[in-house]
């Protein structure tokens, strides 16, 4: 039996169907940073180019800049 599950997370007003688990979680915590600059902090470079890609990947084009700038800023 095949299933086609995807993770489906509302943002921006539309429900956006994430292909796996983690990008949800990556999704659901460029809306906490962006809700919250300050918590940009808790993460690497790494992780926000990463969250970065996922949300340019679904559509997040704003969410994606926003998330984009405050990697450039990232000291860690």
């Amino acid at each position: 039996m095949t299933t086609n599950a995807t993770f489906p997370i509302e943002l921006d007003s539309r429900v956006i169907e994430c292909l796996t688990e983690p990008e949800r979680t990556m999704l659901q915590e460029a809306h906490g940073i962006c809700c919250d600059l300050r918590t940009s902090d808790r993460h690497s470079a790494d992780r926000l180019r990463e969250i970065s890609a996922a949300c340019h990947q679904y559509g997040l084009t704003k969410m994606g800049a926003v998330i984009a700038t405050l990697t450039e800023h990232s000291n860690r």
